[in-house]
């Protein structure tokens, strides 16, 4: 084995103690480090790039925004990090989700799968009364988790709904739908504020879509 052959795989062996935020930083530093982090298999799982069966135990915890992603989720199942960090208001579109204004659907992440292990159904609930189900036999991914709860969180789609049980908005309908404000009386309506108790029951995600308004 040469020595730049082994100098590689101790980098890889050294990067690998990084967590997640810091992975994406190290590809910046140089074209060396970019190749080792794309080539090394271990690695893509860490950053949600490669597919695993089974559950790959994180070597560092990831920084925390205002908690970590991974607090309330059981061992045995990694939540992506973006799931927890991204911004969102219900009603608004796939194009408003996103971290810092920065659109998730715009950024290299947003095809990252959303677990490891990789889950090919998610069905998840939210105390605001919807729920998600979504399915993807190559693997779901962090864009089909956000692309289904913009759809089904739409207000426009949700408007005519509510309308045909109340015809104020501003009042709970008591139907177990999403509940409702009124933008032209000044109100606001729910945003998202993460996923929680994830965990993995017969192959499929389950987990609360927790809400603040």
């Amino acid at each position: 084995m040469s020595f730049a052959i082994l100098a590689v795989e101790i980098l890889a062996k050294i990067l690998i103690e990084l967590p997640y935020e810091g992975l994406l930083g190290a590809e910046r530093v140089c074209k060396l480090w970019h190749a080792v982090i794309g080539s090394d298999p271990h690695i893509q799982v860490q950053l949600f790039r490669k597919p695993s069966k089974r559950y790959v135990r994180p070597r560092a915890r990831a920084k925390s925004r205002g908690w970590d992603s991974n607090d309330s989720v059981p061992k045995k199942l990694l939540l992506h990090p973006a799931i927890n960090w991204a911004d969102f208001y219900y009603g608004d579109s796939l194009t408003k989700i996103g971290f810092n204004f920065i659109p998730v659907a715009s950024l290299s992440i947003s095809n990252n799968y959303m677990t490891v292990p990789r889950v090919k159904e998610a069905w998840l609930e939210s105390s605001e009364g919807f729920k998600l189900t979504i399915l993807n036999p190559k693997g779901v991914r962090v864009i089909d988790f956000f692309r289904e709860l913009a759809s089904v969180t739409n207000l426009k789609n949700r408007r005519r709904e509510l309308e045909d049980i109340h015809p104020y908005l501003g009042h709970p309908t008591g139907c177990g739908c999403l509940e409702l404000y009124d933008d032209e009386e000044g109100w606001g309506h729910p945003f998202y504020e993460g996923l929680h108790e994830a965990k993995l029951v017969n192959g499929v995600l389950t987990g609360e879509i927790c809400s603040g308004s």
